[in-house]
């Protein structure tokens, strides 16, 4: 039996990567409801309940035309979540960016709602140094779990989730946050 489920794993009959449906029932699995002190009922995600789990496998297309599959996320891999009208999106870029430059051999990934023309139009204006995709409600909708913008997933080259996490801030502290948050992953990690 043992070499009959070996071969159905080695020709793909049977995956040993998690799929999509599987990481979705783990992002459902992370949403409990809290009643606020006025009553109402909302809906909490649990971000540190993700940490540990596999990310799938994404197939999109940059905006320069790279391709993002499977051989990409052979690296430690920042995805950010953003867009234009998003005031902590863009408090954070500059520390986004320094984090681009200390880290040369991690991956970093910015996912925005935005429409390809109106991000060109942004990134025209403001220097924001990532691998970017445009368009980006649906695969936001099936591969993220988020509560708000920004959101920054932080993924080992095993594509295993270290840190996830989403708001930020609008003051001068904004940039010099996300940098020392994603900056203290990345050196326990052994990246310098």
């Amino acid at each position: 039996m043992m070499n009959i489920l070996k071969l159905l794993v080695l020709f793909g009959i049977i995956s040993c990567k998690n799929s999509i449906h599987e990481y979705n029932t783990q992002i459902d699995n992370c949403y409990y409801k809290k009643v606020t002190p006025k009553g109402y009922e909302v809906t909490i995600l649990d971000e540190k309940c993700l940490v540990g789990s596999r990310f799938p496998i994404l197939y999109a297309t940059t905006i320069n035309g790279d391709t993002i599959n499977e051989s990409y996320f052979k690296k430690v891999t920042v995805i950010n979540l953003w867009f234009e009208n998003c005031a902590p999106c863009v408090a954070e870029i500059p520390g986004l960016n320094e984090l681009e430059k200390k880290y040369t051999d991690v991956n970093f990934l910015a996912l925005s709602t935005d429409d390809e023309s109106s991000m060109l139009d942004f990134l025209n204006r403001v220097e924001f140094n990532f691998d970017h995709m445009s368009d980006g409600s649906q695969i936001i909708e099936k591969y993220f779990a988020q509560t708000g913008y920004p959101t920054t997933y932080l993924l080992n080259d095993k594509r295993i989730i270290i840190d996830l996490f989403s708001g930020g801030r609008t003051d001068s502290l904004a940039s010099s946050e996300i940098f020392n948050r994603i900056s203290s992953k990345l050196d326990s990690i052994g990246y310098k």
